[in-house]
């Protein structure tokens, strides 16, 4: 295994998320607090008393698998493989499928796991990119042209963190025709699929073919990012050799995360229709403002987008001095790779939004 690179975002997350009151570079909705996230599920302090803090299932609790197996059509509890967040699904994923000499296409910019993890493995990774000018839509025409005989996994994220694009239904379904008829792996990494902005219910990739697969996490839409809920459904076969690895990775959740999870999807519907309304809130608060001062294209799902700043603005030292001088946190898209994009997220509501465009109109009113 080679050398892991420095993830470039979460390093950025340590160094400024810390010293800011407002967030606006966030892909995820508002986080609940332990009371918050019981009131929502009609729970109270009670009754987490008498949970015992002992070893659990290695492929999850079976109440919160067949709660998320619920979400799906037809999916087995022993298609589900409960994960330390979704990261860690990714990783078991790709240590179970990848060898030394495969290709991996993979659609950028894009979380630096979907990248670099199949390099970790010995992995060839070609990349795919988005086009701002194109409208960020999946250039799937060249994903299909690059699909050769070393090919061994296709990865796609939607809603797309960071543009906010959506993969339509049409769109999976040629791609998982391909994939399947090749032997190749379609990888889906769907954190952000509760909320897109049409109002569409999106087919799980896992639903195409059986060389489909649905990763999934409660950190996102859900507000759930400490809890570190995630998982993977997909083929029995490939379950088994993923619970092998995890054996040697974090054996299995905490009881008590995994109570709360529980109780977070039996309840999806209520606390997805409350985190919609807040992000739907910021996309407008958002919408209203962007016009005519950033370049961007609008997202069609998730909770943030990836505006271009004016010619001459490096987005680095820009979100940096947001961060620094005005307690707002930003992404840059150095991160992802492109110096003139930024990483502007609305999950956490209005009031986050406003109070970042106002420091973002100031700081670019200085840049003039």
């Amino acid at each position: 295994m080679m050398e892991a690179p420095i993830f470039e975002l979460e390093e950025y997350f340590a160094a400024y998320q810390g010293m800011c009151s407002v967030n606006i570079g966030s892909c995820g909705c508002r986080e609940f607090t332990v009371e918050g996230i019981l009131r929502a599920c009609d729970l109270d302090i009670e009754s987490l008393r008498n949970i015992p803090l002992s070893d659990s299932d290695p492929s999850g609790a079976l109440g919160l698998r067949s709660a998320i197996a619920a979400q799906y059509s037809n999916a087995s509890t022993d298609e589900i493989l409960v994960t330390h967040g979704s990261s860690e699904a990714l990783y078991l994923i790709m240590a179970a499928l990848l060898q030394p000499g495969d290709q991996v296409i993979s659609v950028t910019p894009s979380y630096q796991s979907l990248i670099d993890l199949p390099r970790l493995f010995g992995a060839e990774v070609v990349q795919v990119r988005l086009d701002f000018d194109d409208g960020f839509s999946l250039p799937i025409t060249e994903i299909l042209g690059k699909m050769n005989r070393r090919t061994r996994m296709v990865v796609i994220n939607s809603p797309h963190n960071p543009t906010g694009m959506v993969v339509s239904a049409e769109q999976m379904g040629v791609l998982a025709e391909r994939s399947e008829a090749a032997g190749i792996w379609l990888l889906c990494d769907e954190a952000f699929a509760d909320i897109v902005h049409d109002g569409r219910r999106l087919p799980s990739g896992r639903s195409m073919g059986e060389h489909c697969i649905s990763v999934g996490t409660l950190s996102k839409s859900f507000g759930l990012t400490g809890l570190r809920v995630g998982w993977c459904y997909a083929q029995e076969s490939l379950i088994s050799r993923m619970r092998t690895l995890k054996h040697y990775t974090t054996i299995n959740l905490c009881p008590l995360v995994e109570f709360i999870g529980t109780a977070a999807m039996r309840c999806r519907d209520r606390i997805l229709a409350c985190q919609r309304a807040v992000a739907d809130q910021g996309l407008r608060e958002l919408t209203s403002w962007i016009q005519g001062r950033l370049d961007w294209v609008p997202p069609q799902g998730g909770v943030c987008c990836y505006p271009r700043l004016p010619p001459g603005v490096d987005s680095e030292v820009f979100c940096r001095t947001l961060a620094e001088k005005h307690a707002v946190f930003l992404v840059p898209g150095t991160v992802f790779g492109d110096p003139r994009h930024v990483r502007l997220g609305f999950g956490y509501g209005a009031g986050h939004v406003r109070a970042g465009i106002s420091a973002i109109e100031e700081l670019l009113a200085n840049e003039h």
